[in-house]
């Protein structure tokens, strides 16, 4: 699914980039009518395939989190600390 968006997105580039070039448009102004025209066809063309996208990683990632094991969180630690205890315990540092 994500690998068709991204094929849908870069055959928009390549059309948009063909017609500015067929239009005159040469060097940095090309480019920039490349980049801002795909922008706006891609916006509005592909909004569809975008919010399908979308909805297939949101269900992945709330998957994945169902699947992780929950862990106790440490008391008065946050993530960066935690992390930084257990890798010192693991290395027998003092913390």
């Amino acid at each position: 699914m994500l690998l068709r968006y991204s094929l849908l997105r870069l055959t928009v580039l390549a059309a948009v980039g063909a017609a500015a070039w067929a239009a005159g448009l040469r060097d940095v102004w090309w480019l920039l009518a490349t980049a801002v025209g795909s922008l706006l066809v891609s916006l509005v063309v592909l909004r569809g395939p975008r919010d399908q996208v979308v909805r297939h990683l949101e269900e992945r990632q709330e998957r994945r989190a169902a699947d992780l094991p929950r862990r106790p969180r440490r008391r008065g630690l946050d993530d960066t600390e935690a992390e930084d205890a257990a890798d010192d315990a693991a290395r027998g540092r003092d913390a």
